[in-house]
C-alpha cells in the first residue's frame, strides 16, 4: 500500500495539495484543481475504518486568447478510490497555513467490467477497490470478479465515460498516469454517522 503525496518544486518537501475551484457547485462532491505533481510513498500503518474517497478527472481546454486553462466540458473521466489516512498542515509561500487531507491507496483500483453501447446501452468502466478475503463476499460477487480475472475486492464503483477505449478487465489503474498537474478533480467521500447533534 502507498500514500499519495503531492510534491512542490523542491523534491525534499512533499505535500498533498489541491486548490479549491470557486466555480464548483455546493454538492456532495467538490471540484478541486490538482496544483502539484505527486509521488508514491510507503505507508507504515492505517486504520481499517478510515473513510473512502473517489477521485475523478474532468476535461479541460486552453483558451487561445489569454492562455488560461478553462473547463469546457463537465464530462467526468475515469476515477480511482482511496482511503483517508489523516490530516496535516501545509504552509503556503506567504506563510498561510492550509489544512490538507492525506489519502492512501490499498490494493485494488482494478477494472472489473467494461460496459459498451452495444452490450449494455451505455459506456462505463467498473472499478474495484480494497482487497478482502473470499468469505467476505457473496457467491455472485465472487463470480463477477472471477469472470474478470480480478482479486476479491470490497468496493465496486462505476464511472460513465464517453469512450471506454483503452480499458480492459483486470487492468490496474495507476494514479500517476491518470492525474496530472493542473487537472480539475472531483472528490467525493463517505463520512461516518455522528448521531443527533441538536439544533
Amino acid at each position: 500500500m502507498s500514500i499519495i503525496s503531492f510534491s512542490s518544486a523542491s523534491a525534499s518537501t512533499k505535500h498533498p495539495i489541491f486548490t479549491n475551484n470557486p466555480s464548483s457547485s455546493s454538492s456532495s462532491s467538490s471540484s478541486l484543481t490538482l496544483r502539484t505533481s505527486f509521488l508514491a510513498l510507503p505507508l507504515k500503518s492505517h486504520h481499517k475504518n478510515n473513510l473512502r474517497f473517489h477521485f475523478a478527472t474532468r476535461r479541460t481546454t486552453r483558451r487561445p486568447s489569454d492562455g488560461l486553462s478553462v473547463c469546457m466540458s463537465m464530462e467526468a473521466g475515469i476515477g480511482v478510490m482511496a482511503t483517508k489516512l489523516g490530516m496535516m498542515s501545509f504552509f503556503e509561500p506567504d506563510g498561510k497555513v492550509v489544512p490538507v487531507t492525506v489519502v492512501g491507496f490499498k490494493e485494488g483500483n482494478i477494472v472489473t467490467q467494461v460496459k459498451t453501447e452495444a452490450t449494455d446501452g451505455y459506456s462505463a468502466v467498473q472499478v474495484g477497490y480494497r482487497r478482502v478475503r473470499d468469505r467476505k463476499l457473496t457467491k455472485p460477487e465472487l463470480g463477477h470478479l472471477e469472470k474478470a480475472g480480478a482479486i476479491p475486492m470490497r468496493h465496486l464503483q462505476e464511472f460513465r465515460l464517453e469512450s471506454v477505449d483503452g480499458f480492459e478487465p483486470n487492468q490496474r489503474l495507476v494514479f500517476n498516469e491518470l492525474f496530472k498537474e493542473g487537472d480539475l478533480v472531483d472528490v467525493s467521500g463517505t463520512t461516518i454517522g455522528k448521531g443527533f447533534q441538536g439544533f
